[in-house]
């Protein structure tokens, strides 16, 4: 092997330099170039450049297009002289293509790891975020976050520089200030089966704390909440610009008095009481009768009003092309025209002074940050009360059981295929998990709340199902009068004066109620309000309108919903309710697919593994066994997903 001999190093003016077409890098990036000036006019040129003699006195740049590029956007800035003498190396043309290769595939970009550092030992120096991001070429809020990423636990540092973690994991770590927290999290996700992305280590590093998206933080506000004494956490490198309330009981006790603040103008409006709650639960319900408003017509302002208000959307629908549009000049009338209707319909539904003196609800927030209510909930003592209103009697069916309007019952063992009833499995540790697996039988314990998120998707799939039978809607219809007018019993369908109103269904993974709604909008532009025009309109109907209207109204009033109280009323309901789903062939396998959100994430290990090996095999089974639930009910998911395995409350 020949000895190796390295050139001298000389200058040569920046004007007698060109690019080479020897150059093997052909795809250059020009966004760098300004970076790349900005550093070499800070810090000078730290490297030479490598040439080759050209034609007419010009040099050819083999190795260090980028630097040549960088001193010619100087030049062309006025920065620095077009003879400005530039260090190089000169090269015989028959070396220029390999010292071209050699420089480009052998050089290694530095790591981030130490640009962190880097950044922070400027920094200490004494030199400010913006005269380091000059140096760099960079922005400072660029420096802010690397030293972000340089803050971070040591430990998740040195697995980055070993390629145990990427740069946007690293970047997950910053949103806690914890280093203890953070080993832990770096602990658990290096032990786990699956790769924790960036928004899982946010999210388990943000638990305790509350989004500054959440509803009760946009209703609180950052100001009033930062006065109260509360600290923010921003996550640099959401593009969101994400921050978390570290304070969430805090956040809390200032929602809650501000809602106690609203609560006298609603008991002024005739309620026994009214709560002021962050989030409404479903075990709050339970035990709780309905009373529900009632139609009113509408005064003949208010109909003219809704008349002209109805025309004006339609010109609107016409002018813009679109049935609902949501830009342009016209969206903003179009919106507040939907407001104002929306509450000249809301002037339609009123409820009984006598009942509503009985009754209360939740002042709580929506998701949007703004303040909402549920009302209309009898509580147990004053349940006795509102039977002798409705039925004259406070006769007792049962002992301990009222002819009560109770929402949320329990279902009998027909509908539940013999589910038992436990405590709610989402509070049992994954410990508890291990040793329920050996004793717990095929149908698994299922907690109050997830019952009664199943048995509301089947509600509606049952209603979605009558809409297309009125056939069977007639026959139901007339099964629920002769209950409640002859039997003097409850029937799966409750016949009102008003549409009955499941809250649970709002709240749970239960299939879209769309048709309904479009059915019943047709409807509405076919009936008059007036009760005298309504009734001529209904009377000239084709016996298939009528069956139509029959069905359409029914369905809206199916209850096939589930609480914990059990009472006769209750299973009598429930047990027609199986009847119902029977005679209209439900499949729920058309409206509802177990996922991990909705099912397998909400019952026991034991659950989850019994769901895959019924849906698959016992070996897929096996296969979850040494996983953790959070990571068993994922892979269950996807296991299952084209089985159409549902739940035994769901399955026909």
């Amino acid at each position: 092997m020949g000895e190796s001999v390295t050139p001298e190093t000389t200058t040569v003016p920046l004007n007698k330099l060109a690019a080479d077409p020897l150059n093997v890098r052909k795809t250059k990036r020009a966004d760098t170039i300004d970076a790349l000036a900005e550093n070499i006019l800070q810090r000078g040129l730290l490297q030479n450049l490598v040439v080759r003699e050209g034609e007419r006195g010009k040099y050819l740049v083999t190795a260090g297009e980028r630097r040549y590029l960088a001193l010619k956007r100087l030049a062309d800035q006025k920065r620095i002289a077009k003879t400005f003498p530039v260090p190089v190396q000169i090269i015989a043309e028959d070396d220029a293509r390999d010292v071209s290769l050699s420089e480009n595939s052998m050089r290694e970009d530095m790591h981030p790891a130490d640009q962190f550092e880097a950044f922070a030992a400027l920094l200490d120096s004494g030199m400010s975020t913006e005269d380091v991001a000059a140096r760099y070429g960079v922005t400072p809020a660029v420096v802010t976050r690397r030293m972000k990423l340089a803050k971070v636990s040591p430990n998740v540092l040195a697995a980055f520089r070993e390629d145990r973690l990427k740069l946007d994991q690293v970047m997950g770590f910053t949103v806690s200030e914890d280093l203890a927290e953070q080993d832990r999290v770096l602990e658990e996700i290096t032990n786990s089966h699956f790769s924790a992305h960036r928004e899982r280590i946010v999210s388990i590093l943000t638990h305790a704390k509350v989004p500054t998206i959440d509803g009760r933080f946009q209703f609180i506000g950052e100001e009033a909440y930062v006065k109260a004494g509360g600290t923010i956490t921003r996550d640099l490198f959401d593009t969101e610009e994400t921050g978390y309330a570290d304070d969430s009981a805090l956040l809390d006790q200032l929602a809650i008095e501000r809602l106690t603040v609203m609560v006298p103008d609603l008991l002024a409006k005739g309620w026994k009481w009214i709560e002021p709650v962050t989030e409404i639960l479903p075990e709050m319900r339970r035990g709780l009768a309905r009373i529900h408003p009632r139609s009113v017509p509408l005064s003949e302002t208010d109909q003219a009003r809704r008349d002209q208000l109805a025309a004006r959307m339609g010109e609107i629908s016409d002018e813009t092309g679109s049935h609902e549009p949501d830009e342009g000049p016209l969206a903003e009338e179009y919106r507040l025209i939907e407001q104002e209707l929306d509450e000249i319909e809301g002037k339609q539904w009123t409820f009984d002074d006598k009942e509503r003196a009985l009754a209360g609800g939740w002042i709580t927030i929506d998701d949007d940050g703004e303040p909402y209510t549920e009302l209309g909930f009898v509580r147990r003592e004053d349940q006795p009360t509102l039977d002798v209103l409705r039925h004259g009697t406070g006769k007792h069916v049962e002992e301990g059981e009222l002819i009560g309007d109770g929402e949320d019952v329990t279902g009998d063992d027909d509908s539940l295929d013999g589910e038992e009833f436990g405590d709610d499995d989402e509070a049992k540790s994954d410990e508890n998990d291990d040793e329920q697996a050996t004793t717990e039988q095929v149908n698994p314990r299922l907690s109050a709340a997830l019952l009664t998120d199943l048995h509301a998707a089947r509600t509606v799939a049952l209603r979605l199902e009558l809409l297309t039978r009125p056939d069977i809607a007639l026959r139901a219809v007339a099964h629920a009068l002769a209950l409640q007018i002859i039997s003097h019993g409850q029937g799966a369908i409750t016949l009102q004066a008003a549409q009955t109103y499941i809250p649970a269904i709002a709240a749970t993974h239960a299939p879209s109620d769309d048709p309904i709604k479009e059915r019943i909008g047709r409807w509405r532009l076919r009936l008059p309000d007036r009760p005298e025009k309504a009734w001529d309109v209904v009377m000239q109907l084709s016996d298939e309108d009528v069956l139509d209207l029959i069905a359409t109204c029914a369905a809206t009033l199916v209850d096939a919903t589930y609480n914990a109280v059990d009472d006769a009323y209750s299973r009598q309901r429930m047990g027609c309710a199986s009847r119902l789903a029977s005679a209209v062939g439900l499949d729920m396998r058309h409206y509802w697919r177990t996922t991990a959100d909705n099912y397998l994430s909400r019952v026991s290990k034991a659950a989850i593994r019994e769901a895959v090996a019924q849906a698959v095999s016992e070996d897929a089974a096996k296969k979850l066994d040494s996983m953790k639930k959070a990571e068993m009910a994922k892979e269950a998911e996807s296991l299952i997903a084209d089985t159409g395995w549902l739940p035994a409350p769901l399955r026909s």
